[in-house]
């Protein structure tokens, strides 16, 4: 087996208009026959993403240490990952009517088909969407990763705007990143013509 490291601090390890992120990674790549295991940490101190049309290629930064020299990339080569995510203060996400900052810790990890699956919960915090031309503040926000696919998380978002001391209105999304829910609540209970008014006018 050949085992390599990759490390780094605080460098540019994503530069795309969808992502840029500054990272610490401790990572161990060992490389055993076609099989290559990759285990550790990535710290992300900094990052702003930007939640318009991705595209599947990224760049890592040339700045990246590799500490031992890789065996010659096979083909039909296994690659397993076990790898923990953790997110820092200052990692903005905007677009989509969206924007805040995440927090929280990830463990991604590969299936035996080969999927990046996540376990996990990365919360949205000073968070607001905006829907039906108003802000509304995002009271609860939540991606949680139960073993799910990296691009499909459950989704807990919960975004509001008060009225007055005695109505609250606002949009919950539930379900899942593939298959949103998307609901109108309030407290006291009204109905969904009610809320949207007082979302949209201020009043019903």
């Amino acid at each position: 087996a050949v085992t390599s490291r990759i490390s780094g601090t605080k460098f540019e390890i994503i530069n795309s208009p969808e992502i840029r992120a500054l990272a610490s990674p401790e990572l161990d790549v060992i490389v055993t026959g076609t099989s290559t295991d990759v285990k550790g940490t990535i710290g992300i101190s900094d990052a702003l993403i930007n939640l318009g049309e991705f595209r599947e290629s990224v760049a890592l930064s040339e700045d990246v240490v590799f500490k031992d020299r890789l065996v010659p990339e096979r083909e039909q080569s296994r690659v397993t990952t076990a790898v923990q995510i953790e997110f820092g203060d200052r990692i903005t996400i905007q677009g989509q009517g969206l924007s805040g900052k995440l927090t929280g810790t990830l463990d991604v990890y590969t299936n035996d088909s080969g999927e990046l699956l996540g376990k996990g919960e990365v919360a949205i915090r000073d968070g607001r969407f905006s829907a039906y031309g108003q802000s509304l503040v995002i009271a609860e926000g939540k991606l949680i990763f139960l073993g799910n696919r990296l691009d499909n998380p459950e989704l807990r978002v919960s975004a509001i705007q008060r009225i007055d001391d005695t109505i609250t209105v606002g949009i919950k999304i539930s379900g899942y990143a593939s298959d949103p829910l998307v609901t109108l609540f309030s407290t006291p209970a009204l109905g969904d013509d009610e809320i949207l008014a007082y979302i949209v006018f201020g009043r019903p």
